[in-house]
Order: structure tokens, then sequence, then C-alpha cells
């Protein structure tokens, strides 16, 4: 498997893990891979054939080995390309699961701001401090940003 299809798959896992993918878009997804490839790799055909999200994102993680996180992430944040706005709870949790490979891991520069937005949009939720609109804005700002200069 190249390294596009091997990115690509580990960005449909973070999106079935974190909730932003169905089922049907991974199987989807493999299908394409199948067709196109002269001769495609079991675990696309076991994706394809995949029962649950959990089994899919499993398979999709065993042929995303190699890929480059930061650029899957990056993949992944395109999901968002035209959103301007997001709900406080969506935009806490997305904001955490961020939060949690950033702050945890040594992530390249841009996506270091991820540290920050948790915390901002749930004080700014709970009315601790910070206007909220411009906190969920600045998140997807950043999002807008890696998703754009990253994942080229």
């Amino acid at each position: 498997m190249t390294a596009r299809p091997q990115t690509e798959a580990a960005a449909l896992a973070l999106a079935l893990d974190w909730g932003y993918a169905d089922l049907s878009e991974a199987t989807t997804w493999a299908d394409a891979q199948i067709l196109a490839a002269e001769v495609p790799d079991a675990l696309l055909i076991d994706v394809a054939l995949a029962r649950t999200p959990g089994e899919a994102a499993s398979l999709l993680r065993a042929l995303s080995e190699g890929a480059n996180r930061w650029q899957a992430l990056a993949v992944f944040l395109r999901r968002f390309d035209t959103l301007t706005t997001m709900s406080p709870a969506e935009a806490s949790a997305l904001a955490r699961d961020l939060y949690m490979l950033a702050a945890y891991e040594d992530p390249p520069a841009a996506f270091r701001p991820f540290v920050t937005h948790w915390d901002a949009i749930d004080l700014a939720r709970d009315d601790v401090c910070g206007d909220l609109d411009t906190c969920i804005r600045a998140f997807l700002d950043d999002i807008h940003h890696v998703a754009a200069a990253y994942a080229g």
C-alpha cells in the first residue's frame, strides 16, 4: 500500500474512533481501494467486510502502519474545512481529543496550539472567562490552518 492510502486509512481510523465517521464510510473507502489495486491487501477486504466501526478502525490502523501520524491527523482535520461554527459540546470533545495528542506526544509546531483550546472552550462555556464563540472560532481557525498547510 502506498503512503497516501496509508495516511487516508489512519485518518479514517481516527474519524471512526472519535465518532466522525461511520462503518459505511470505512467500507466504501475500502471498496474503492480494492477496485483500484491490482492485488488488494487482505486487510482491505477485511475492512470492507467489517461488522462494527471498532473492527474497521482496528483494521485501518493495521493498514496505516508506517503512516505519518501528523499527516494523518491533518487529513482527518480536513473534515472540518467548511465549518464556521461548532456546538460547544462538540468543540470541547474534539479539542480534548486533539489536546491528548498534542500534549502527550511531540507534535510538529503547527499542532501545538491544540494544547490550549480544550481549556479555553470549557472555561468560556462555563462562563469563567472568555467568549465562547470567539474560542470556538479560534479553534476552527487552527483546524483550518493545519488542514490546509500540513496535509498537502
